[in-house]
């Protein structure tokens, strides 16, 4: 056999080791929202959601009418995870670095739209798997 055989051989045991291991110990993705929205004209609609520590997001976002609207992806209080004018987002991903909460906001200008969203979330490990992604505000006057 020839050295390039021998190559070729090596290098797809070790492709075929790396990717079954990668679906071996993955985490399946955890779906966090499935939603469908309305924005009027000169509107803006906010999602809070909390994510774990190693979590990746993964966004799906589809204006269903119209030509854009403005998606940001905020890790509170002021991280920018993405800042863009689109009609659409397919698979976008955000790594979490430390537990906390994100916004998801969406603004738009002129017209009526019809929005979908959805999020999900891949956890790093299986003690995160039931990890609690609903946050609301609270507001509290005094102790």
């Amino acid at each position: 056999m020839n050295d390039f055989k021998i190559k070729k051989r090596v290098f797809l045991i070790l492709l075929f080791t790396i990717v079954g291991s990668q679906l071996l110990f993955s985490q399946n993705p955890i779906s966090v929202t499935e939603m469908s929205f309305q924005l009027n004209s000169n509107s803006t609609e906010e999602f809070y959601y909390s994510f774990a520590e190693g979590d990746l997001i993964v966004v799906d976002f589809e204006l269903n009418k119209g030509k854009g609207v403005k998606f940001e992806v905020i890790e509170l209080p002021y991280q920018t995870k993405t800042n863009q004018f689109t009609p659409r987002l397919t698979n976008y991903s955000i790594s979490v670095s430390s537990t906390n909460v994100y916004l998801f906001r969406v603004t738009n200008g002129n017209g009526k739209k019809m929005c979908s969203l959805n999020i999900k979330r891949i956890p790093k490990s299986q003690e995160t798997t039931n990890f609690n992604t609903g946050w609301q505000w609270k507001t509290q006057i005094g102790r």
